[in-house]
């Protein structure tokens, strides 16, 4: 349960230091502007700027990409749903990881990319045999 304070306090301070920063670069700017901005009611954002609602992972990816921040900011926002909060990162994100992986065990072998030029081929034919006399497998 500390845990998950530990986030949202971390998390609503990013989130207010966010807007303070828009809103000293331009005074008119708003909390509904913002919340216009990154595509979340002004409800909703003022309940998480407020500490009565929490900043939820997808929420934060949500934000991110309003916002089109860099690897470094994402790192740094994502860095406070560490723990007990990283299970609620989206499946999404989890299938990502794995085909990371996938595509890394597909590749790791120098025939698993001829295969893949080959299928640009007009003469290409869907024979292991022609394909592994072609690439001399």
């Amino acid at each position: 349960m500390e845990t998950n304070n530990i986030v949202n306090t971390s998390s609503q301070l990013w989130l207010e230091n966010l807007l303070a920063e828009k809103i000293k670069k331009n005074p008119q700017f708003s909390l509904r502007a913002f919340a216009r901005l990154v595509d979340v009611s002004p409800a909703v954002l003022s309940r998480i700027l407020s500490g009565k609602r929490r900043l939820t992972f997808n929420l934060a990816v949500r934000i991110a990409d309003a916002l089109v921040l860099g690897p470094i900011e994402r790192d740094h926002l994502y860095s406070f749903f560490t723990g007990a909060a990283a299970l609620e990162r989206t499946d999404e994100d989890r299938h990502e990881k794995e085909l990371s992986i996938d595509c890394f065990n597909a590749m790791k072998e120098w025939y698993h990319y001829g295969i893949t030029q080959l299928l640009y081929i007009e003469a290409f034919q869907e024979d292991p045999k022609w394909i592994a006399k072609i690439l001399s497998i």
